[in-house]
């Protein structure tokens, strides 16, 4: 169309260069209009025909354009919808998964927190403990160090922890070689180590068996005041037995002895009477001289029992030893009637 209206402009420029009316001219050279409004009525009526085919076709392009526009629109429309619903079903997945990851991270920060409240727990349990603590790993670096070694060592336990024990603490008497016995026989190794009379210490090297890494606790107990106080219970119990011993010894001392002065002052008071009785007097005499022999038998086993040998072991007779038991309590004993010896 555009090329057609453009070759008629060009035909008519040339036309109007020479003589626009010149085809229109009778031959007298008069112009007939109406031959001229004859042919611009058939040039508008062409154009207007090829206007209005034009647009018929435009308008029929423009409808199947509007066609595939309302269907490409009810396909976006349906896949809109879809992607809506897949979203809309995306968005409750996640809205279920952010519930459920909420839940976790809740459920995980409790445990977090109770994790670390029996970890302070623990700590605290380990550093007011009333001994010495001292854990090891297995190249004998320190991984533990409480309160009570601190104040026993003098180190801190920033300066003892990753160190080697006997640099940390040179004075400490755990050797490697007691601590390698622990963890080769996976049981506790327990060492007294004391300066009599000054201080005394139970130390105790257990290994761990039920960790990823192998090593090994120590336990270093200051037991100074309760092994001087078992001491003191024993010498009181000592002198408790020896005061028991000692008015037994003199209660035993004591009934021969009364009886053979109340046996001197009869026969002295016998001798006076006149004519005074030998008989009686003999029978007393004899009875004094066994409560001499009971008070002697008496003193002799008292200086043999603070002459024995102590602690040494020696052979003995059992025989001997019930027979003179059995003497002896024929010895101390005045009244043996009843009694089956």
């Amino acid at each position: 169309m555009k090329n057609i209206i453009a070759f008629s402009c060009l035909l008519f420029a040339q036309l109007a260069v020479a003589d626009i009316f010149r085809v229109f001219r009778e031959t007298d050279g008069s112009t007939n209009w109406q031959w001229i409004a004859n042919f611009s009525s058939g040039i508008f009526i062409i154009a207007l025909s090829l206007t209005i085919v034009r647009l018929f076709f435009s308008r029929r392009q423009s409808h199947r354009y509007n066609r595939e526009l309302e269907e490409i629109k009810a396909q976006l429309e349906v896949r809109v919808q879809e992607r809506t619903a897949t979203l809309n079903e995306a968005n409750d997945l996640l809205k279920g998964s952010n519930k459920a990851l909420e839940t976790e991270i809740s459920g995980h920060l409790s445990t977090t927190s109770q994790l670390r409240r029996s970890e302070s727990y623990i700590t605290e349990i380990l550093s007011s403990m009333p001994l010495m603590l001292i854990g090891l790993n297995n190249k004998n670096k320190i991984t533990q160090w409480n309160r009570r070694a601190e104040e026993i060592s003098g180190v801190s336990t920033t300066d003892a922890i990753s160190k080697d024990l006997w640099k940390a603490y040179p004075e400490i008497t755990v050797t490697a070689e007691q601590i390698a016995q622990a963890l080769e026989q996976k049981a506790a190794v327990t060492i007294k180590y004391s300066q009599r009379g000054q201080y005394y210490f139970d130390i105790t090297i257990y290994p761990l068996t039920d960790q990823t890494e192998t090593g090994v606790v120590i336990l270093i107990d200051d037991v100074t005041q309760q092994v001087k106080s078992e001491t003191m219970l024993i010498q009181r119990d000592k002198m408790s037995l020896m005061g028991e011993m000692a008015s037994d010894m003199a209660h035993d001392i004591n009934l021969p002895l009364r009886a053979m002065l109340k046996s001197v002052k009869t026969v002295r008071q016998g001798l006076t009477d006149e004519p005074f009785d030998r008989v009686a007097l003999q029978e007393i005499l004899e009875d004094t001289v066994i409560r001499g022999q009971q008070a002697r038998s008496v003193i002799e086993n008292l200086m043999e029992f603070s002459s024995s040998g102590g602690d040494v072991k020696s052979q003995a007779n059992i025989t001997q030893i019930i027979d003179h038991s059995v003497e002896l309590a024929e010895d101390v004993l005045s009244v043996t009637s009843g009694l089956r010896f």
